[in-house]
């Protein structure tokens, strides 16, 4: 939660180059937020399918 505010704050600067490294931080960011999200959704579908197989 913090890096996200914290790249928020680097693009209020107008500088090109700073809102341009912002940009590719942010964009990280959102990409490995949503990677952990699907891991993790998936890695939960698995448990729960092995736990109804072994009933």
């Amino acid at each position: 939660m913090m890096m996200v505010t914290l790249s928020i704050k680097f693009i209020i600067p107008n500088n090109n180059r700073f809102s341009q490294i912002s940009k590719v931080t942010l964009y990280s960011l959102i990409h490995y937020c949503i990677f952990v999200i699907i891991h993790y959704m998936y890695s939960l579908l698995f448990t729960v399918y092995s736990l109804y197989s072994l009933y």
